[in-house]
């Protein structure tokens, strides 16, 4: 049987942690549908293992405004980049590539690899670390893990989005606050940073104060 559902939040809501709880009511009932299905708390199964959290979702219809994107989740088709960073100052000349997003750890393990095995920034560092980063599996605790590696010389995202590297930004900035920052401004009712694929009108209700946004 079908289980309709209407976040006012997408996807990305599932690996902000560190306002889990807040998040999780923008989703509806997701989490609940997921941690019913798993037997175990939602943060815990995200948090540990965020790649296989869609497997709970099965018969889950999405509806509403988010529907697109909460579909595209569920299809394995979400975007490896998904926030659109500002330039607050000179780019002090990386020689960083990696276009993988925290994003990437909702997506199938096979999937995930195609970026995570460019993500040259992170590959390289766990190589010099002795670090044996099983990207086509489930990695576990990603957030965790990718700190781990990027103590290893490490990069300011403020630098990164200086230089235009919105996915990196994205995912020094998760792994160093284990927060989604977009989420992060939508639960804090501003738009610092911008989130592709949403229509501006899908996230108004969470903004508690009216401003001229605009959604990529």
């Amino acid at each position: 049987m079908a289980v309709t559902q209407r976040p006012e939040g997408p996807p990305y809501i599932l690996l902000h942690y560190s306002q889990f709880d807040q998040a999780c009511a923008y989703a509806d009932r997701v989490c609940e549908i997921i941690e019913e299905r798993s037997g175990l708390p939602a943060k815990q199964v995200l948090y540990t293992m965020p790649q296989v959290a869609v497997d709970y979702l099965d018969g889950v219809v999405f509806e509403g405004p988010t529907k697109h994107i909460w579909e595209c989740y569920k299809r394995g088709c979400l975007p490896a980049s998904f926030e659109v960073w500002p330039k607050r100052g000179p780019c002090p000349g990386l020689y960083e590539v990696c276009p993988a997003s925290p994003s990437v750890f909702l997506m199938d393990p096979r999937q995930a690899s195609r970026y995570l095995q460019r993500c040259y920034s992170l590959t390289k560092r766990a190589q010099e670390l002795g670090v044996e980063l099983r990207i086509y599996d489930v990695i576990t605790v990603p957030v965790l893990t990718v700190r781990a590696i990027f103590m290893r010389r490490p990069i300011s995202y403020v630098d990164a989005a200086n230089c235009g590297m919105h996915a990196l930004a994205s995912l020094l900035y998760w792994a160093q606050y284990q927060s989604i920052k977009s989420v992060e401004d939508l639960l804090n009712g501003k738009m610092e940073v911008l989130i592709r694929g949403v229509n501006k009108y899908a996230l108004q209700s969470l903004l508690e104060k009216k401003a001229s946004f605009f959604f990529t």
